[in-house]
């Protein structure tokens, strides 16, 4: 649906490229969703869960399935989000609760995530049955917890070879201060020079 808004093609970066088919046929292409199935159906992949990430697949504040679709309600609760300096041509939201309305929602959504095998797929999950978090506190979670570990665990590997890098320093001036260091400096020299000649 965004692109049909106006959002540029994120290969491309040009307006509507893959709406009218790619001015280059031989670049990157992005499918619509049937034209997914066709191209898995052929390699052997014949059963495939397709599931509606929004606003797309890079950054998904929501992900819908042929389960689970979007009702008016549901619809609103992701972020819409552009590249700056992107110009828009209609509300997004507005538009897909049209789509809605017709049954065509998953053929409008901006990206797929898609489960594929040559056998029949059996991952259908009773939602009556589960806690239904959003993904942003998922997301939170993550950073708050594994994030925070993750970064002190840098930052404490960090001060260790600073400490080592500090320690390899100080040998080497006490190195360079020595006496044997000193006497056999022109030794050094003319092995320097030899090695240059060769």
């Amino acid at each position: 649906m965004k692109y049909f808004a106006g959002a540029p093609e994120d290969h491309t970066n040009k307006k509507y490229d893959g709406i009218v088919g790619y001015e280059n046929k031989k670049g990157v292409q992005t499918f619509g969703k049937k034209e997914l199935k066709d191209i898995l159906a052929k390699v052997g992949f014949k059963f495939t869960n397709f599931y509606y990430p929004l606003p797309d697949y890079k950054l998904p504040n929501i992900i819908f399935s042929d389960e689970y679709l979007p009702d008016e309600n549901t619809i609103n609760n992701y972020t819409v989000y552009y590249g700056e300096g992107t110009e828009i041509e209609f509300d997004e939201k507005e538009a897909y609760i049209q789509a809605i309305k017709n049954g065509v929602f998953d053929i409008f959504s901006n990206s797929f995530f898609v489960e594929a095998s040559s056998k029949e797929i059996n991952t259908k999950v009773d939602l009556s049955k589960q806690e239904l978090v959003p993904i942003s506190d998922i997301s939170k979670n993550f950073y708050n917890k594994d994030y925070s570990k993750r970064e002190n665990n840098i930052g404490s590997q960090i001060e260790e070879l600073r400490l080592q890098n500090e320690t390899l320093i100080n040998n080497l001036r006490t190195i360079e201060k020595s006496t044997s260091w000193k006497i056999t400096k022109p030794l050094r020299a003319i092995n320097k020079m030899f090695k240059k000649n060769k």
